[in-house]
């Protein structure tokens, strides 16, 4: 077995190894399920320009950052909110930041009327939990809840009616409203009362990514599009009725309360409540997703004290990810799996 301050420098001698590249893509694809962004059909009714090769740009961006993080050492709480990110030309022209040139990546430093910073506002998280017409608090507020801090909801009970959509002769709902009309169901409320707070806060970023202040009614009011051949001739005539009227802009509201009673204003505001009030629980989701994966298997109950004194020195260690690394691998856990 070899002495600890030996496997140490070993392992930080792999981490800047430019072939630790392949365990960043492979865990962030993985953790943050960033493939996702790839199976989202984006509708060319809302979004005709959208360029469908930046996608893969969009999950680079994730991916780089991440390595940022891992390779300068820096806290786990800069995935969640920081001052940089990590861009090339043609996704800084898609934020709207300036002073981006070539098609390399680069370490980007980002000021506050940038509306970025962490992963949460990252395309590749935000377009990979839409519908691909519009934005979608549930997935996001689900992908929150599992992704970062290991506290997925259970799956909807059977037959769970879909959100409703509003009838285009109807007066047209906010998706607040829509989202609260859908959870006055026994069977949705105690479930959607956990995660929609959390994807609603998100309503300034749209199906794809981008800023938005404000919103037009879709089309018939609907969010999701949906096939003319499957509705009545009655319902077809009204939403083609619809949609020659002007659509009114809406102001978007992020605005939100947790089901603890936290009142969120907008994506910032849950950035800052993740890292003041969850950050423990966010550094052990990190620690048991990088724990399992460098097992590749499962956690069991027998990991339990492992995870907990592997996120206790995570804390000590001031949340560093590099040494995050070196304890997994200098861990009883890791040496004897």
């Amino acid at each position: 077995m070899q002495q600890p301050g030996i496997l140490r420098k070993q392992v930080l001698r792999m981490l800047d190894d430019p072939r630790s590249d392949e365990f960043v893509e492979h865990f962030c694809s993985q953790w943050l399920n960033l493939d996702s962004v790839y199976t989202v059909m984006i509708n060319p009714e809302y979004f005709p320009r959208f360029p469908e090769p930046l996608k893969a740009q969009m999950h680079q961006e994730t991916t780089e950052f991440f390595r940022t993080v891992l390779k300068e050492n820096l806290s786990c709480l800069s995935l969640i909110d920081s001052d940089f990110t990590v861009l090339n030309a043609p996704l800084a022209k898609y934020y709207g930041i300036k002073d981006v040139a070539g098609s390399q990546f680069r370490k980007v430093a980002l000021s506050p009327e940038h509306r970025r910073g962490g992963i949460l506002t990252h395309a590749s998280v935000l377009l990979g939990n839409s519908s691909g017409d519009d934005t979608h608090p549930i997935k996001r507020g689900v992908w929150v809840l599992e992704r970062l801090l290991g506290d997925p909801p259970p799956p909807p009970p059977p037959a769970v009616p879909a959100l409703q959509e509003n009838e285009p002769t109807a007066e047209p709902q906010s998706l607040k409203d829509r989202l609260i009309a859908h959870r006055e169901s026994e069977a949705c409320m105690n479930c959607h009362r956990k995660i929609d707070p959390w994807g609603i806060a998100f309503e300034n970023y749209d199906g794809i990514g981008v800023w938005r202040d404000s919103t037009f009614q879709k089309k018939g009011g609907a969010a999701v599009a949906v096939s003319e051949k499957s509705q009545s001739p009655k319902k077809r005539t009204a939403r083609k009725r619809a949609a020659r009227k002007p659509r009114k802009a809406a102001e978007v509201d992020p605005r939100t309360t947790l089901a603890n009673g936290t009142e969120i204003q907008n994506l910032e505001d849950l950035k800052a409540y993740l890292v003041e009030h969850k950050r423990d629980q966010f550094a052990e989701t990190l620690v048991r997703k990088l724990l399992s994966y460098s097992l590749g298997r499962y956690l069991e109950f027998t990991d339990t004290e492992s995870v907990k004194k592997l996120t206790s020195d995570f804390r000590e260690d001031e949340y560093r990810m590099k040494d995050l690394i070196v304890s997994i691998v200098l861990s009883e856990t890791f040496k004897t799996r």
